[in-house]
This record gives C-alpha cells, structure tokens and sequence, in this order.
C-alpha cells in the first residue's frame, strides 16, 4: 500500500495493529497450550479472549473505512 496522505497512514497503522493482533493471538495459543500452572493458564486464556475482542474492534474500524482486514 503506497501511502499519499494522512488517511492512507492511518489505515496502515491500523492494519498494521490488526496485524500484530493476530500474532499476539498465535503466541498466546502457544503459551496456554504450555503453560502448567493453573493460574498462569487462566490469565493466558483471558488474555486472549481480550486480545480477539481489541482484532474484532479493529476488524470493524477497517470495515468502516472499507479497507478489508489483510
């Protein structure tokens, strides 16, 4: 995405966000899937769940301003 103005720049940000989203919520599958201590596990778990609303909020942003998730 070539970037010509200030609208440009901020739906890049926010794929970008989206972006990093994403590989948060592969890394935390990961880290919950080893995790041993019930505790840790749970705040993993919840962590996640937090993480998807935050993609799925930007998901609706980049609807908006029809820029379609990459």
């Amino acid at each position: 995405m070539q970037i010509t103005g200030f609208k440009d720049m901020y739906i890049a940000e926010l794929q970008e966000l989206r972006s990093l989203e994403v590989q948060l919520d592969e890394a935390l599958l990961h880290l919950t899937e080893m995790a041993t201590h019930r505790s840790l596990k749970d705040l993993l778990v919840d962590y996640r769940g937090r993480t998807r609303e935050q993609r799925e909020r930007l998901d609706v942003i980049l609807l908006v301003q029809d820029a379609m998730p990459p």
